[in-house]
This record gives C-alpha cells, structure tokens and sequence, in this order.
C-alpha cells in the first residue's frame, strides 16, 4: 500500500515538474527577441569584397550603407533559378513597409564574370528593381567573394551544348553591415515567408 502511494506522489510530482517547465518556456518565449528559423548563428559565412559595380567603378561593402543587405549570387545566362530567385528577392521586399525596405540593400553578384560585365549587369538587374545592385569583377576577385561566403560555381560545358552553362548553390543570405549573417533562405522559401520573416527580424 505505502509502494503504491509512494508510486502514485511521484507520478504526480513529475507531472507538475512538466506543468512548470512547460509554463516557464512559455514565459520565456514571450520575453524573448525573435529568431529566425532560417538564422546561422556563429557563421563564418560572409566578409569584405572589392568588387566592380555596374558602371566600372571599385565597388566594396564599405559602399553599401544601409544596415543590412540581401545578397544572392547567380548568374545572368541562367535560364530559370537565378531570375525566379531574384524576382522571389523583390516579391519578399516589396511587401515590406517601407522604412523597413529603407535600411535594406538588394545585391546580385555575378558567378560568372566571363560574360557578366558591368554592362550586362545593369541592364538585367535594371529589370527586376532600381535599387538592385549588380556586381562583377575580374575572375580573381570573384573567386575571392565566392570563398569568402562559402558559395559553390562551377562552368559546365559538354561537346552537346553550344555555350556553357554555371552549376551552383542557391541562397538569399540576409548580412547585416558588420557583414554578420543574419539569415539563410532556400530555393524552397516562398516571397510571403521571406518578407514576414525580414519583417519580424528588423521590424
């Protein structure tokens, strides 16, 4: 009989260590700052670049002045991921209030240099929205850039195709200006989820 009731106490008491522990979560959560699912804490992902903007001209992250920046890298002959990510970009931003777009620059860099000038940059980040910032470089500098924030490109050219096409990994990484990595988007993160999240993170 005692077995039992000593069996029957510390079920009981279990139960409300789990009550409490629950209830102090909740508390927690409630206090707490937002945090993105799509945030890499301590990443060594990002840093300074020099690279060539879309009128010739040195272009750095020091040159970028707004508080935080969208960065996707890609390539202007891509036939379908680049321009449907880009466009996902300025979906996601342009439901964004405005003082929030306002601390926020938007960056295509090039993984293909070759035929990504300056010029080619501008006329097809142009297309998608004026502030989209396109930027090139010599072969070295590009390289550099794509080391740095752990981005994947290679040429791919077979004797069945007339031109060759870029092979590479597809992320919207969202850096603050201490060029810290704030957030990763995945090809698989709709422009509703992206804004919602940028909101919840710099509202």
């Amino acid at each position: 009989m005692q077995n039992k009731w000593f069996k029957t106490a510390l079920v009981a008491l279990i139960g409300a260590m789990i009550i409490s522990f629950a209830l102090l979560n909740m508390q927690n959560s409630a206090v707490s700052t937002y945090q993105s699912p799509r945030a890499i804490s301590g990443s060594s992902i990002g840093g300074g670049f020099s690279l060539i903007d879309e009128d010739g001209g040195v272009f750095t992250d020091q040159d970028l002045k707004r508080p935080y920046r969208l960065i996707y890298f890609g390539f202007t002959y891509c036939p379908a991921i680049c321009p449907t990510e880009l466009a996902k970009t300025v979906k996601a931003f342009n439901q964004l209030p405005v003082e929030i777009q306002e601390s926020i620059d938007l960056v295509f860099i090039t993984i293909d240099p070759e035929r990504d000038t300056p010029e080619v940059m501008k006329q097809y980040t142009d297309m998608f929205h004026p502030r989209l910032i396109g930027l090139s470089g010599a072969q070295d500098q590009i390289e550099a850039v794509l080391s740095q924030y752990k981005v994947y490109a290679a040429k791919v050219q077979d004797d069945t195709m007339s031109d060759y096409t870029m092979d590479h990994s597809s992320y919207i990484y969202l850096f603050n200006n201490d060029n810290q990595l704030r957030a990763m988007y995945r090809m698989s993160d709709e422009a509703p989820f992206i804004a919602d999240d940028l909101f919840n993170l710099l509202k």
